[in-house]
């Protein structure tokens, strides 16, 4: 009898393991169409440092999410034009380390599976004047449900 409970308690935790340990990112959770609004802002560095808001934007986007080439990699289509490859870590946050080499430095988190916020700051880029400028993008996101 001690020999069947101790098979049956090996088996069970044998079984949770398996599910336990399968995607631990759970990335497919993420993955489909969202609507995003994506507040923009256009920020003009000065010599003195300050930032000058130049120009402000809203842009609403039906998009979507899709798997990257890694295990906790996810592409966001967030407007009609943009797009990110970022990661997720086990507690929904999102980051991305190739991003700094682009000048992209998306930071956030899914606050469940049917919503998330995340920043994306655009590095900066030389003006049509000759000036030092900035692009930031806050970024939020609704899951499309199927109905």
């Amino acid at each position: 009898m001690k020999k069947l409970t101790t098979t049956i308690t090996a088996a069970t935790v044998a079984i949770l393991l398996l599910f336990t340990g399968c995607d631990k990112y759970h990335r497919d959770r993420y993955t489909g169409t969202w609507d995003f609004v994506t507040e923009r802002r256009f920020l003009n560095v000065t010599d003195s440092y300050n930032l000058i808001e130049i120009k402000r934007d809203t842009v609403y986007h039906l998009g979507k999410i899709i798997f990257g080439n890694l295990e906790n990699e996810l592409i966001f289509q967030y407007t009609e034009f943009d797009e990110v490859i970022a990661w997720i870590d086990e507690e929904r946050y999102i980051y991305s380390v190739a991003g700094v080499m682009l000048g992209k430095y998306p930071c956030g988190r899914f606050e469940n599976k049917y919503e998330l916020r995340f920043d994306l700051h655009w590095g900066e880029f030389v003006s049509f004047e000759g000036e030092s400028d900035r692009r930031y993008d806050c970024i939020t996101g609704v899951k499309k449900r199927r109905k």
